[in-house]
């Protein structure tokens, strides 16, 4: 279809509000929205891998 998860930021004010959670948790999150977002059951297999950004990281990001 013509729709993004991540059109208009959603992905990015999904993943704000999961600071602080568990990888599981964040996973999950992700999960949910994916489903609530298909306008379908999802037929394929869906990965998902969440990385923990550490404090270094973050520096040279900046």
């Amino acid at each position: 279809g013509d729709r993004l998860l991540d059109d208009d930021d959603g992905l990015s004010r999904l993943l704000a509000g999961c600071a602080g959670l568990s990888a599981h948790a964040v996973a999950e999150r992700v999960r949910q929205a994916v489903d609530g977002f298909a306008t379908d059951p999802c037929r394929d297999d869906v990965a998902l891998l969440v990385l923990r950004a550490t404090t270094a990281l973050r520096a040279v990001s900046s």
